[in-house]
């Protein structure tokens, strides 16, 4: 039986290419990477045929990225609704061997979201942002680009075009 390594992400910073001067990294409470999720639709053919079965509409669903801050951050009001290339770095720490490598995702797109927390006496207050509108995104791991999409480039998986013979169909 194989085993992976158990692999875990820590320490992460974000930079935004409107706030060329501001780093957010010890801020940062939460970090929540996209999903990446194809679309499908259930058939059900007429008839005791059996089991209905899903089948790929060859869409993938809207990609969003979460971000939750410890306190205010005033100076992300003016990135609101603006387009801007986002770029989260972290360290993955291998437990099994100590080794530490790098990730990046790159994500173009707009924060749409701000909502700050209900403010108690009991806990940090903390403000959620989400990234609305994504055109772009990229996932590199020790420099290895391991999923890429954009809205007029199409899907790289592992730096493999999955949808090429489409684009060579429909031009």
């Amino acid at each position: 039986m194989l085993y992976a390594d158990l692999k875990m992400l820590q320490g992460v910073s974000a930079v935004c290419s409107l706030l060329p001067d501001q780093v957010l990294k010890h801020e940062i409470a939460e970090l929540g990477f996209p999903a990446f999720d194809a679309a499908f639709e259930e058939f059900v053919s007429a008839g005791p045929a059996g089991h209905a079965v899903e089948v790929f509409t060859g869409n993938l669903e809207k990609i969003t990225v979460t971000l939750k801050l410890l306190g205010q951050a005033p100076e992300l009001f003016k990135a609101f609704l603006k387009k801007g290339l986002w770029t989260f770095s972290g360290v993955v720490v291998n437990h099994d061997t100590g080794e530490k490598t790098p990730y990046k995702v790159m994500a173009r797109g707009s924060i749409g979201k701000i909502a700050p927390e209900a403010r108690s006496n009991k806990g940090l207050h903390h403000h959620d942002y989400e990234f609305k509108g994504v055109t772009e995104i990229q996932v590199i791991e020790d420099g290895k680009e391991i999923y890429r999409w954009s809205r007029k480039g199409g899907v790289r998986i592992h730096g493999g075009q999955i949808d090429a013979a489409d684009t060579a169909i429909l031009g």
